[in-house]
């Protein structure tokens, strides 16, 4: 197996190309100003309120964070990295300026085109090179690099229940070398090597655990995550040497060690944040987890754009201690700023199971010898009211359905949102009416899922010669695919929608599923991915596509019609109705101690959510185990119809979503399960625990209790015994 761990390699080795990008409709920052005017050397308090104190510590450079209700004491940085060190000989010891850091920045040097990377500490703090002030809530530092001619601002605020970092792209200030990224307190979330229970959190997929002191102490061990998964303009390219098969949804990490745990929130930019780790290595003593922001934005080719991101780059720490210092009181405290931010409510009314039912597809074809693709319907309309009629009547359910690639392209891309027209061979007005008009009773609602992010011809508005995102050079920015089963890449003929036209084409797709009376809307591709667009600045990296996706969201409630998720990142999961193809596992990164179900501690209960789909999952039983570890429902990918012809389909679908195929194993494991997700239904998780790798235990608020064991050994618990690959569940009772 292919280990994707690796040693440390700075990332300085990647070969930029400068450019700039002539259709840009930003700035440039600020030239580098050598005058530092304001600094404080010694200590002061900055401000307070009734749970902290913000401090600024004079003697190591470092902003600290007291608790004034338990004397606890966090800092940007540890002080056991600071503290002196001295060597056999009693020769003191310098320290690693990689670790003495409040803040990285990785620049390009325009003599040998590479990045490279400076310190805050070593190449500022420890310098005199800084200005100190303070701020409302708070203290600003600016970190100069005078020999790099780079100066970085950084506020440090004190928030209601810890502190916040942000730093203003437009405000940073430069010479001939260019910021290219950077991270913030980089060493806020990090532990001790040698603990025994000291873990970081990583956000891949549902969530995964790092134990650093069961690694070498001889190398160190990165990885790393672009949040919302990678940028769209990079996706499946050769240059990006990203591989991650769970990409990461929520804009979150953490470190916990004993009684002490540190949640980070991406407030701000998330867009263009990766959550990257440092693992091992003796000589550093920590491993740590953190938020690095690109301030420039880089193709496929290896471009950058000239001008920086204006939107404000933000984390906020959160510190939790005792019963609360674990990854379960993170999801709480990370569920409870979700319900302070976006309201979110409790529901009672979740949903046991997910259809997802695909329409049409190219397939090869050949006319008197001669090779075309034709559209072959897998699934019409009425296939699709006879799959939903039997899988009701013989689950007793009431499954959420989705439709995709019931556009004139079917599953294949084309028009935008596929014209907003169905392709005749699906069907018309009376097959789909009596579709919507089942489904209005006996069904948890029916959602159109329209591509609103891809095209490969001009409609509705939207022209292949003017509306298409560009990249970092002004170029038209391609949908990257590979040949399947190759390492070849396709002549891209696919493009991304311009960003400016994204919210408008998202409420005409909103406007067509309410019209058909469908009332429920999917978009799938942009609820589930992000990409960038340089023909203005505040779409840079990324920048606001969650603004875009909230406005479509917004829209909808407007005229009445109810959101599906699917994959859902983060933005689209707080505004979606349900949520669908939950990520039940994590990027299995060798890494990872373990995987954790931290997307469903967080929303369940809140949120209605079903699993990835069982009958295309590698391991269908974990996905069912995974369902019941966490109460969420569960999901099925269908088709009405099948044709050897099928498999030579861009899409590659399988004969395992054939209906008629499929349709007794599946149902069985519905029914089944529908007896058990009766029991949560509606409640919020309070506690989940790993009693051993393989062994789990989640407690939900209404009082059951569930054990999975994912091993291939029967294990003991309090409630009796668990077989392998099952699980049991007990319900506290009022009897006396």
């Amino acid at each position: 197996m292919k280990r994707k761990i690796s040693a440390f390699v700075l990332s300085a080795l990647m070969l930029l190309v400068l450019a700039g990008c002539g259709m840009d409709k930003g700035k440039a920052p600020s030239l580098f100003d050598s005058k530092h005017k304001t600094k404080i050397t010694q200590s002061f308090q900055a401000t307070q309120n009734s749970k902290w104190s913000l401090e600024w510590d004079g003697e190591y450079y470092r902003v600290l964070l007291k608790s004034l209700t338990d004397a606890t004491v966090w800092s940007t940085l540890p002080e056991e990295l600071l503290a002196p060190s001295f060597d056999e000989e009693g020769y003191e010891k310098n320290n690693n300026p990689q670790l003495e850091n409040p803040l990285t920045v990785q620049y390009i040097n325009p003599e040998n085109m590479q990045l490279e990377v400076l310190y805050g500490y070593s190449g500022s703090l420890k310098k005199g090179a800084y200005e100190l002030e303070k701020i409302n809530d708070g203290i600003k530092i600016t970190y100069y690099f005078d020999n790099k001619q780079i100066s970085v601002p950084v506020e440090y605020k004190l928030i209601e229940n810890g502190i916040n970092v942000s730093v203003n792209p437009a405000e940073i200030t430069e010479g001939e070398f260019k910021v290219y990224s950077i991270a913030l307190s980089p060493f806020f979330c990090s532990v001790n090597n040698s603990s025994s229970d000291g873990y970081l959190f990583v956000p891949s997929g549902s969530g995964a655990l790092i134990t650093p002191n069961e690694w070498s102490a001889d190398v160190s061990y990165t990885c790393s995550y672009p949040v919302y998964g990678e940028d769209g303009q990079l996706k499946n390219t050769d240059n990006s040497g990203i591989t991650n098969t769970q990409p990461v949804k929520l804009p979150v990490y953490g470190a916990a060690d004993g009684n002490r745990a540190v949640l980070a929130i991406i407030e701000d930019g998330a867009e263009s944040a990766s959550i990257n780790c440092n693992v091992g290595n003796a000589k550093f003593g920590f491993s740590s987890v953190y938020a690095g922001f690109n301030i420039r934005g880089v193709a496929a080719n290896g471009s950058y754009s000239e001008n920086t991101q204006s939107t404000r780059l933000s984390v906020s720490f959160l510190p939790l201690v005792y019963s609360k210092a674990n990854y379960s009181g993170m999801a709480e405290a990370y569920r409870n700023y979700l319900i302070d931010k976006f309201r979110l409510k409790i529901t009672q009314d979740e949903v046991a199971v997910s259809l997802n039912i695909l329409g049409a597809a190219y397939v090869e074809a050949d006319f008197l010898g001669i090779p075309y693709k034709s559209l072959y319907a897998a699934t019409n309309f009425g296939d699709a009211l006879r799959i939903v009629k039997a899988f009701t009547d013989k689950t007793g359910t009431k499954p959420a359905v989705s439709l995709t690639g019931f556009g004139l392209s079917g599953i294949n891309t084309g028009k935008p949102a596929g014209g907003l027209k169905t392709a005749a061979a699906l069907g018309g007005k009376k097959e789909i009416d009596a579709l919507v008009s089942f489904c209005k009773s006996n069904t948890a609602g029916l959602y159109m899922d329209y591509n609103i992010t891809k095209f490969s011809k001009s409609g509705l508005g939207i022209s292949k010669m003017f509306d298409y995102a560009r990249n970092t050079v002004g170029q038209k920015a391609l949908v990257h695919k590979r040949v399947l089963g190759s390492d070849k890449e396709e002549k891209a003929a696919e493009y991304f929608v311009a960003r400016k036209k994204l919210v408008e084409l998202g409420k005409k797709a909103a406007d067509n599923a309410k019209s058909m009376g469908v009332g429920g809307l999917s978009v799938s591709s942009a609820a589930s991915g992000i990409y960038s667009d340089y023909s203005e600045q505040k779409y840079y990296t990324g920048n606001n596509f969650a603004n875009d996706y909230t406005a479509i969201a917004e829209y909808n409630g407007k005229i009445g019609n109810k959101i599906l998720a699917d994959s859902a990142n983060l933005y689209a999961a707080v505004t979606a109705d349900i949520i669908t193809g939950t990520p039940y596992c994590s990027d299995k990164n060798d890494l990872f101690y373990t995987d954790i179900p931290f997307y469903q501690l967080v929303f369940k209960g809140y949120v209605p959510m079903t699993g990835s789909p069982v009958n295309l999952a590698t391991d269908s039983l974990d996905c069912v185990l995974s369902a019941a570890e966490t109460g969420t429902g569960l999901g099925f990918t269908l088709i009405g119809n099948y044709s050897e012809r099928l498999f030579s389909a861009e899409e590659n679908i399988y004969h395992s979503v054939l209906y008629s195929a499929v349709s007794e194993n599946i149902e069985n494991i519905a029914a089944e399960y529908y007896g058990f997700f009766k029991k949560i239904n509606g409640a919020s998780i309070t506690e989940h625990t790993l009693l051993s790798k393989t062994l789990r235990k989640t407690v939900f608020d209404n009082g059951v209790t569930v054990y999975v064991n994912y091993g291939d050994k029967a294990e003991n618990t309090d409630s009796g015994t668990v077989e392998p690959q099952s699980y049991i569940y007990t319900e506290e009772t009022n009897e006396e």
